[in-house]
């Protein structure tokens, strides 16, 4: 197929291949930095220009800012008023939901329940049920059982063997019923809702099938048995999918992704297309060579060699100290070298595998050079934010009986357990919601906070704008007048946080759906925050840093029981996640890289000695190290 068209000469011959390949199964396998987003964005614009119409095309991503980032390159050379569906799993799922949850029982308003939800939701069972609280964590029962539902296992079909697991099935039944009684669903809801949909509506799936003709797969080693069910049946009549991913990239096991679903995909497409992009333009040709030396070490690998036009660059400092204060203490001193040769904080990150290692270092940095952790707490997870979100909730749909029992007594209405408890038998005796039996309740008896909080939200469901809710529910439901009685900089931190909520929500209005429904979904399905705009230094863990680039970048920890994690010694598939993470970290940076190890480190208050990670052995064996701890603090130069 000729190219002829000069919005295309940035791409390169591979490149070009993928783009201007004919509409059938392919699978592209795109290395770090290799421009995969651009392919993904001129291959979209290709098809729209030799006629597909642009709403029959669905491009799924992982996360909300790769969709964001699609979807305002297509912007820029897709004209016209029909635009291509593009989103993350969830929020397209979710949209799907929204037009056919009748179909399930649920409503077009139902709840979607966060992480955060999830949590709370499991400790009030774990309460109700009277177990110890101690011994059955919800972070962790919300771990397992989410695992149960990738899986796509029965809580039925599993074997009680012991008394803890007979606790965490009531645990999990409690929860679904709790969920269904709210008219919520979580996160895995949104996925196995959609498939279990398509499953048993035949209808339905192809009406999709048919709206959704050509698809679109980002970070395909990232997806898990059920996304890639999901994608199986949209593909299956038409069989214009594209899949874009790098097996050397997969570091989600532990959140249910196979990279084998490559595999998979191959069988189930034979005929697809193969392409492969191994060109970086992200990179220097020293940090190159040490990634593929790292990842070669792999076996079960698609074959693939990064290469670059690049400089050859810095070579790698791989730098050995006697301690993590140690390491700490030299990675202020690179930050503060690198920042002294012209480079902006924000050009400098630095990883680690666990986000414990962030405190030491945080320990050299704070007060002498700016720093930032990022993806730390969501900002739709604190606490007053979700106060409010929770009022919005409950304005959208009354059925909401999490985000009832959350804010009926915040700010305090004098609506005590005892109340709650009366009103939980109330519902249950007439099979309505916890806002419907408050209404019953106080035909009975008074009590004038529980009066007022009705009085509020009914009030609140006849508000049309989003914003003027907003501004009701603040100020009538008393609670910026609590954080402003409260005082502190805490409060005033709270206070700023409500504000540039509201900044939010204004920004929401003005969308073509500025809806309640949607901001509230928006919400929910938020990213993890990763602003890098400002100039700090950026902290972060491996995992973290996936999706990332800079110029300079420090990981640290890398130490045999680290990086690689201890816990992946005897386990060979686990072993080659740990290598593939450490060659994630060190494709993230464009010039320099720096590789710490420490000889010992405090764990759980001992000290524990540690050898250098088998991963930068492999490389440096044959190189000098330092060794910073000598006399005075002076380095001494040693050899393996």
């Amino acid at each position: 197929m000729k190219n002829s068209n000069n919005s295309y000469v940035v791409l390169n011959k591979s490149q070009q291949e993928a783009v201007f390949a004919d509409d059938t199964p392919m699978i592209i396998f795109a290395g770090a930095g290799s421009g995969k987003t651009r392919v993904l964005t001129y291959r979209i614009n290709h098809l729209i220009k030799s006629g597909v119409p642009a709403n029959s095309i669905l491009a799924i991503t992982f996360t909300n800012k790769a969709a964001r980032e699609m979807a305002e390159r297509i912007d820029t050379v897709v004209s016209g008023r029909q635009k291509p569906t593009i989103g993350t799993f969830h929020s397209v799922c979710a949209r799907i939901l929204r037009e056919n949850a009748h179909r399930l029982g649920y409503s077009s308003r139902f709840v979607i329940f966060d992480g955060s939800d999830q949590k709370s939701m499991i400790k009030k069972i774990v309460k109700e049920l009277e177990l110890s609280e101690s011994f059955y964590k919800p972070s962790m029962l919300v771990s397992i059982y989410s695992k149960y539902r990738r899986d796509m296992i029965d809580i039925e079909s599993i074997d009680v063997t012991s008394h803890y697991k007979a606790g965490r099935i009531k645990i999990f039944k409690r929860y679904e019923s709790l969920k269904k009684e709210s008219d919520g669903m979580d996160f895995d809801d949104l996925l196995l809702n959609v498939v279990r949909l398509f499953e048993e509506n035949p209808d339905l799936l192809e009406f999709y099938r048919e709206r959704f003709r050509h698809l679109f797969v980002d970070e395909f080693q990232d997806t898990n048995a059920i996304q890639y069910r999901l994608i199986r049946l949209l593909a299956e009549k038409y069989r214009s999918i594209c899949v874009v991913g790098d097996d050397d990239q997969s570091i989600y096991r532990f959140r249910g992704a196979d990279s084998k679903n490559i595999e998979l995909f191959m069988k189930d497409f034979p005929d697809a297309a193969i392409f492969k992009l191994e060109q970086n333009y992200r990179s220097t040709k020293a940090i190159l060579e040490f990634a593929h030396k790292v990842i070669s070490k792999n076996s079960h690998r698609t074959d693939k060699q990064l290469w670059t036009e690049n400089p050859e660059g810095e070579p790698i400092d791989f730098i050995r100290v006697g301690s993590d204060r140690d390491e700490a203490k030299k990675v202020l001193s690179i930050i503060e070298t690198e920042h002294g040769r012209g480079r902006n904080y924000s050009d400098i990150a630095v990883f680690y595998r666990m986000n414990s290692q962030s405190r030491i270092i945080e320990l050299e940095l704070t007060g002498v050079v700016p720093y930032k952790i990022v993806k730390g707490h969501r900002f739709y997870d604190r606490r007053e934010i979700k106060d409010i979100i929770s009022y919005m909730q409950l304005v959208l749909n009354r059925n909401n009986n999490v985000c009832f029992e959350r804010i009926v007594n915040v700010p305090s209405r004098k609506v005590g357990k005892k109340t709650i408890e009366l009103l939980r038998e109330e519902a249950l005796k007439n099979g309505c919601s916890l806002f419907d039996a408050a209404k019953l309740f106080l035909k009975k008896r008074k009590n004038a906070g529980l009066d007022s909080f009705i009085g509020l939200i009914e009030k609140a469901e006849k508000i049309g704008s989003i914003v003027e809710l907003f501004d009701y529910l603040i100020e009538q439901s008393g609670y910026m007048d609590m954080l402003k009685n409260e005082g502190g900089t805490v409060s005033e931190n709270r206070i700023s946080n409500i504000l540039e909520l509201k900044n939010a929500i204004v920004e929401h209005s003005k969308k073509e759906d500025g809806s309640l429904e949607a901001f509230l979904e928006l919400t929910a399905l938020t990213d993890d925050s990763n602003d890098i705009s400002e100039d700090n230094v950026n902290l972060m863990t491996l995992h973290a840093s996936k999706g990332l680039e800079f110029p300079v970048v420090i990981i640290v920890g890398t130490d045999d029981g680290i990086i690689p994690h201890s816990n992946s010694f005897s386990d060979p598939e686990q072993l080659q996640e740990e290598r593939r993470l450490f060659y994630v970290g060190i494709t993230r940076a464009k010039e320099k890289l720096y590789i710490l190890s420490a000889a010992s480190r405090m764990i759980a208050g001992s000290l524990s000695g540690f050898a250098a990670s088998r991963f930068a052995r492999e490389h440096f064996k044959e190189n000098n190290y330092f060794y910073f701890g000598g006399n005075n603090g002076e380095p001494i130069r040693k050899y393996w």
